[in-house]
């Protein structure tokens, strides 16, 4: 009688109840370990010579998550914490230990001597959501398939060949961006411009026509279509979530017991919608084939990776998830030659086209907002005046 009433009240209490007495088991339990543990002198001594400092006590279950609040930016806590325990030391994002370096020695040893064991990622819910299950080079575990991927990235997408013949496209659209702020200060009163908002259209529009062929945006005019819309939306929240952290990455318990929280449901929609997306650019270039001629220079990064992507038996993927996979992966490397170009040109292009200043002599708002890209937390307002006039530039004469 006793053992059935035993488990009838098992078998009665809920799932927060349950949820409630396993963390607080499993807190109990980890205190127990920490203070009975006793390591020996030859621990002790490893440790001493091996484990860089970290901050005093790491909580059973969060590590040092309790340190890292929302209100300051990521970089000026970890600031504040090498003031206190020198350039390099350790901190745990729940389970994951992790190295925090803040000084060029350490950070030469990173990438000359250490850089193929740091050229691995650490598993996480971004890499599936977001990446293909690892299949997008800025995601995938060091081996061969990184080591495929990334001679794909650098020889064939990137290459100074390919770059070279991408000019036109990024020259192109700047040239449209130095028209349309002639234009649009001609039309208006006030010159004051945002220019976070132009630069982001420029981004968007490079991007899109080197990927895919295709250019959303104008300069000029609000957007009405919703595609449009669709896609700036959608990789502003993937390059937010990139960057984001997931609980349960950190605390695997949450995992086990299906708890999903805001950030881990917005990885999952975004991934799907983005597959939707990218899916529909991959059908069309398949459908436009053999229209294109394979020697083209004008051939967009889609049109580059169906000539030559194959099927990846030993890693799993396809050759449309890898194709998929380089379109949303983000690595900052490879892209840096065609970032620096791109960005060296407007600024040349806007600095010889008009006069710059700020409203009424005022200081710039150097805050920083949040995350991944480290925006101004008050984007930048500045006053235009134009070097010369549109229709001299527009009958290039400029």
């Amino acid at each position: 009688m006793m053992k059935s009433d035993i488990i009838t009240m098992d078998y009665s209490l809920s799932l927060p109840t349950i949820t409630l007495i396993s963390l607080t088991l499993f807190f109990l339990y980890n205190i127990w370990r920490i203070i009975t543990k006793k390591p020996s002198i030859h621990q002790k001594e490893s440790n001493i010579i091996k484990q860089p400092p970290q901050p005093f006590v790491a909580l059973p279950l969060i590590g040092h998550l309790h340190l890292l609040g929302t209100k300051t930016p990521l970089h000026r806590t970890f600031a504040s914490l090498a003031d206190k325990y020198g350039p390099v030391f350790q901190i745990y994002f729940g389970s994951l230990p992790a190295i925090v370096i803040s000084n060029k020695e350490g950070i030469k040893e990173c990438f000359t001597k250490n850089d193929k064991v740091l050229a691995s990622r650490t598993p996480s819910s971004r890499g599936t959501h977001l990446a293909y299950n690892n299949a997008a080079f800025g995601f995938a575990p060091y081996g061969p398939y990184w080591a495929k991927q990334r001679k794909l990235a650098v020889l064939e997408l990137l290459s100074s060949r390919r770059l070279e013949s991408l000019r036109h496209v990024y020259e192109s659209e700047i040239d449209t961006l130095i028209k349309d702020l002639l234009i649009h200060l001609s039309n208006n009163n006030s010159s004051m411009v945002v220019m976070s908002e132009w630069f982001e259209r420029l981004t968007f529009n490079v991007i899109t026509k080197i990927v895919a062929g295709k250019r959303y945006f104008s300069y000029l005019e609000d957007v009405d279509d919703l595609e449009a819309h669709k896609v700036v939306n959608l990789v502003k929240e993937f390059m937010q979530l990139a960057g984001g952290f997931v609980l349960s990455d950190a605390i695997p318990l949450l995992r086990w017991i299906g708890v999903e929280g805001r950030v881990l449901k917005s990885m999952k929609r975004i991934g799907r919608d983005l597959d939707t997306l990218i899916g529909r650019w991959v059908e069309e270039h398949k459908m436009k084939g053999n229209m294109v001629n394979s020697s083209s220079e004008k051939q967009d990064f889609i049109d580059v990776m169906l000539s030559i992507v194959e099927d990846d038996p030993e890693s799993g993927h396809s050759r449309d998830t890898i194709i998929k996979a380089h379109v949303m992966g983000r690595r900052a490397c490879p892209g840096f030659t065609l970032a620096t170009q791109v960005i060296l040109i407007t600024v040349a292009r806007l600095l010889q086209g008009f006069d710059f200043h700020l409203f009424m002599d005022e200081p710039v708002d150097m805050r920083e907002g949040f995350g991944l890209t480290l925006l101004k937390l008050n984007p930048l307002q500045i006053c235009l005046t134009p070097l010369v006039t549109t229709e001299l530039y527009q009958s290039h004469i400029y």
